[in-house]
């Protein structure tokens, strides 16, 4: 899916990598083939950029576990008598390092050869992200209704829009802005509703990026793919950081700030250079986030199933309803670690492949998610009579 003038899309693309310019370089001076110096040279700066890409993901990470440690700490020494009321907001609070460790890595990482020159419209994204932070702490802080948070998503969104970096799916600006805002609302909110029970949001966004940046690389997006492999170089750092007292999880507010960084990178996957854009091309950001949005449309589905029943909102989700059925953490941890990676391959293939290689894969993957829909459904029901089961057998033993 595109961003902005179809002019600005192709200089990004022949300017997104050394080696894209190394190739067409050596291709016009050998016409056609390039000669074995110009290949050398585009291997080596490839081994360049990979490296660039190894020192941003280890400079996040240990950035980001340097500023949780400092702010757990900070948080901790400062904190007065009431800590026992506050430490639950303290563990939550956590996940703003990972934005704010993002904020300045990915800055720095500009600095870096050959990942020099993709601070473009980067400082705009940025700033919208730590503003918005900035109003998921406020409101959490005072207790704002929710239309605060979606005023301030939408907002944000519409700052992305206004700067070329959001949808550029029609030649409407209008319905190109309503996209716009749908998406990074939707992801946001998906991954709050994710962030429940268990520890799994870190795990997902981390395989939701390393998607994208595979994705993005092998197009040639550098500047894309820095931006990927710098959340999960902060993610990887609060990770290791907060590995050993499992009761640290990410923030909503935090998660939601991440979510809308992640719907941002899913929009800005090009189509490669040598194929002409298709609907599969307009999909693929939905195809990379399906995971997350299958969540969304279970907690959808078991919000409108259990209306008029006492069910328990908090098994809504994927991850909650496995818990229900008897499965251990590390067991859902597994379950939706596996299937979010082999989600993010076919992505990845769908991307890749022939047409028609890529309508099979995105029917069987839809297909898969009706099934799993329908074995939720189905789940629900069986979960309700036992309920409605054991609450009548209590109530004539009672009686």
């Amino acid at each position: 899916m595109q961003y902005g003038s179809r002019d600005d899309t192709e200089a990004r693309r022949l300017h997104g990598s050394a080696a894209a310019l190394a190739i067409y370089w050596g291709t016009l001076k050998g016409g056609g083939n390039a000669d074995p110096g110009n290949q050398y040279c585009t291997t080596l700066q490839v081994r360049e950029v990979w490296w660039a890409y190894l020192l941003v993901l280890a400079g996040s990470a240990m950035l980001c576990a340097g500023l949780t440690t400092a702010q757990y700490w900070i948080l901790h020494v400062g904190a007065t008598s009431n800590l026992g009321s506050r430490r639950h907001t303290l563990v939550s609070d956590l996940g703003s390092s990972v934005v704010v460790a993002l904020c300045i890595a990915l800055p720095l990482s500009s600095l870096i050869h050959p990942l020099a020159g993709v601070r473009e419209k980067i400082f705009v994204l940025l700033a919208v992200l730590l503003i918005l932070l900035c109003a998921e702490v406020f409101g959490n802080s005072y207790r704002m209704l929710p239309s605060w948070h979606i005023g301030a998503e939408i907002s944000g969104a519409f700052i992305i829009w206004s700067t070329d970096m959001g949808i550029a799916l029609v030649r409407s600006a209008t319905v190109n802005l309503i996209l716009t805002i749908i998406w990074i609302v939707i992801i946001a909110n998906a991954f709050k509703l994710l962030n429940r029970s268990i520890r799994i949001t870190t795990g997902i966004i981390s395989i939701t990026c390393l998607t994208i940046f595979v994705i993005t690389s092998t197009n040639n997006q550098i500047a894309i793919s820095t931006l990927a492999i710098g959340l999960v170089g902060c993610i990887s750092g609060f990770y290791i950081k907060t590995t050993r007292t499992g009761d640290y999880i990410l923030g909503n507010g935090s998660v939601k700030v991440i979510g809308v960084f992640i719907a941002f990178l899913a929009i800005q996957i090009d189509e490669s250079v040598s194929r002409e854009e298709s609907i599969t091309n307009a999909l693929t950001p939905i195809l990379v986030c399906s995971f997350i949005l299958f969540n969304l449309s279970l907690v959808v589905i078991y919000a409108l199933l259990s209306r008029g029943h006492q069910m328990s909102p908090s098994i809504g989700g994927f991850s909650q309803q496995l818990l229900s059925l008897g499965l251990s953490s590390s067991a859902v941890r597994t379950w939706s670690y596996s299937i979010a990676t082999t989600v993010g391959i076919v992505a990845y293939l769908i991307h890749r492949l022939s047409q028609t290689m890529r309508l099979i894969l995105t029917g069987t993957l839809i297909a898969a998610y009706l099934a799993g829909g329908t074995m939720y459904i189905i789940a629900f029901y069986a979960t309700k009579n036992l309920k409605d089961n054991s609450t009548t057998l209590r109530q004539k033993q009672s009686g």
